[in-house]
């Protein structure tokens, strides 16, 4: 919770809470009234009854830590006099200034002081972290809101922690594979406690360097729950109930998103799990179905089975953004290492023990028939909408789309109030972390710097089941239907996948007429890896055939060799096709050459 992920491992405070240090200006108001109390004043033959000097203000504010000195001490001073909270003792009010001056208290209340910024970020995940990081570079003065970990999905029930458990789990799967050699046991069976500890050991680490990176940029952190109040105000309700109010010149919503549980009947009345609650597992489940064949279904089907528990899955289609050769494939994988597959939704669900511990399931089948399936823990992974709700945006005047519930943005991450942004999940469809990194990243250099920029650039993406999917750019469908080329090379000519005996899948890159990618697929155990090569090929406008072995050389045998002899055939097919082809095969070919 807050008060431990605030604290670093030598267990001091991470990253500043408030505008001034640890302290919010409603804070210091508070502090002032405590500490500095107002009696009567007099210069000349004036006297002026419950003031308080000036030079008494800022010689208390200057013994104070958050401070750190003249400067800042009269700039909280000039802050709660824009705001109402102290005034002059002439009806004119003057500006604060360090010299001989009364000033009285207002009876406003300390909730009623507001911290002010250039730049509210209100989300403190990938996007949240790089929208703040960016905002703070260019010089503005931002803070981030936080309702409860820094590090958002990614660091606390996505990347991190699956691929921590995918570690574990084909670390067992080895000792069943070291059969093949001699040694190793028939049934390895995690111990699920172990695998937890582990787990949550990696999570600890990343969550540390994200409040490191906050506490080098200086970048305030708040925790509570923000709502809008006006366009340019928010309210903030921390844990301990204390409302507080922000203002800022601008703000930046990196809301993030939440698990999307499918229209079930009876899901509300049983237990189940998401991605958001399954690394709090310890024990080790019997039997597991998951729901859902995209990407967390498939991670968590084979990760679970791979550490001992009999699974199944339930999905009309693995992996349906990619091609249909992927899901023939993976089927095959899965049904080697004794996941069962059940085509169809999800239809109804409910328990069988009094108490919860076996679940019945019937799986609704696309014919109409049905299927059903006992289990002891039932997953859900049918995807994630965007967490949008209890903001009150539209006070702000932001819009967000009634079907899907995503905040409406522009091409440059602009919503609806010109001086709101947007970034990461919940603004888009494509819900990767490295894409919400760069989109925090657009939305603060866009939002503070005059020249809008579009993001044009091409979102891969990965799965990373054994063997691995990376895809980017338009699936094989699309890029038949604009007459694009296919090439594939199948995983039985990639000699390092097959001294690892990884030979389902394949490379498929999707050509234009001038020969410049415009989609690929891989799937093997480098995929997510080797896909990198061909993203500078898109980014750059490279043709493909210049990784070929004509115009450079790749280290073998590696995954990046294959994909380089890849290249280098389809480079020679073209030569082949070529005028400059049938020339050199005349030149050869003609009597007496050789």
């Amino acid at each position: 919770m807050p008060g431990d992920d605030n604290k670093l491992a030598s267990g001091a405070q991470a990253v500043l809470a408030g505008q001034f240090g640890d302290k919010t200006l409603a804070q210091v108001f508070d502090d002032l009234r405590e500490n500095c109390k107002p009696q009567t004043n007099g210069w000349l033959a004036w006297s002026y009854d419950d003031t308080v000097e000036v030079q008494v203000l800022l010689a208390y504010l200057e013994k104070q830590p958050y401070t750190g000195g003249r400067a800042k001490s009269m700039a909280i001073l000039t802050a709660l006099q824009e705001q109402g909270a102290i005034c002059h003792v002439w009806d004119s009010n003057p500006a604060v200034r360090d010299t001989k001056m009364f000033m009285r208290y207002s009876a406003k209340s300390s909730a009623d002081v507001s911290d002010q910024y250039d730049v509210v970020v209100i989300g403190a995940g990938t996007a949240g972290i790089a929208a703040t990081g960016a905002a703070a570079q260019f010089g503005a003065k931002c803070v981030m809101i936080e309702k409860n970990r820094v590090g958002g999905d990614c660091t606390w029930s996505g990347c991190v922690p699956s691929k921590s458990l995918i570690k574990a789990s084909h670390t067992v799967h080895s000792a069943k594979e070291a059969q093949e050699f001699g040694c190793g046991v028939e049934k390895p069976r995690a111990d699920m406690q172990k695998v937890k500890d582990y787990i949550w050991n990696k999570i600890h680490h990343i969550a540390q360097h994200d409040l490191h990176v906050l506490k080098e940029k200086n970048i305030p952190l708040r925790y509570g729950n923000a709502s809008f109040e006006d366009p340019h105000t928010i309210t903030l309700t921390t844990k301990e109930g204390e409302v507080q109010k922000i203002k800022s010149r601008t703000f930046i919503l990196a809301l993030g998103a939440v698990a999307a549980p499918p229209p079930m009947k009876g899901l509300k009345d049983v237990p189940y799990w998401t991605y958001e609650t399954i690394f709090d597992l310890f024990v080790l489940p019997a039997r597991m179905t998951v729901v859902g064949g995209g990407v967390i279904g498939v991670e968590m089907a084979q990760s679970f089975s791979r550490l001992g528990s009999e699974v199944t899955l339930i999905a009309n289609q693995l992996l349906p953004k990619e091609p249909r050769k992927v899901h023939d494939a993976l089927a095959k994988q899965f049904e080697r290492e004794g996941i069962k597959l059940v085509a169809g939704r999800g239809d109804s669900v409910s328990k069988k023990a009094d108490d919860g511990s076996v679940l019945e399931i019937v799986v609704k089948q696309k014919d109409g028939s049905t299927v059903t399936v006992e289990t002891e823990l039932l997953m859900i992974a049918t995807g994630r909408r965007p967490f949008t709700d209890k903001m009150n945006l539209e006070k702000a005047g932001v819009k967000v789309d009634e079907k899907t519930k995503l905040i409406t943005v522009s091409d440059t991450l602009q919503t609806t109030c010109p001086h709101i942004y947007a970034a990461g999940d919940c603004c888009t469809l494509q819900q990767f972390t490295h894409y919400a990194s760069q989109m925090g990243v657009w939305a603060a250099r866009n939002m503070l710097l005059p020249g809008s920029v579009v993001p044009t650039h091409v979102v891969p993406r990965a799965t990373f089941s054994e063997p691995e999917v990376a895809s980017v750019g338009l699936t094989e469908d699309e890029a038949r239907a604009k007459g694009f080329d296919i090439f594939s090379q199948p995983s039985t000519l990639n000699e390092r996948a097959i001294c690892e005996a990884d030979q389902l899948g394949f490379i498929d890159v999707y050509l234009d007429s001038a020969g410049l990618v415009q989609g690929a697929c891989i799937m093997n155990n480098r995929a997510g890896e080797l896909l990198s090569e061909i993203l500078i090929c898109m980014e750059q406008k490279i043709p493909f055939t210049k990784l070929s072995l004509r115009e450079m050389v790749h280290p073998y045998p590696t995954y990046s060799w294959a994909l380089g002899m890849h290249a280098t055939e389809i480079d020679g097919k073209k030569f082949n096709d070529s005028t400059a082809g049938s020339l050199v095969r005349w030149y050869v070919s003609r009597p007496g050459s050789i």
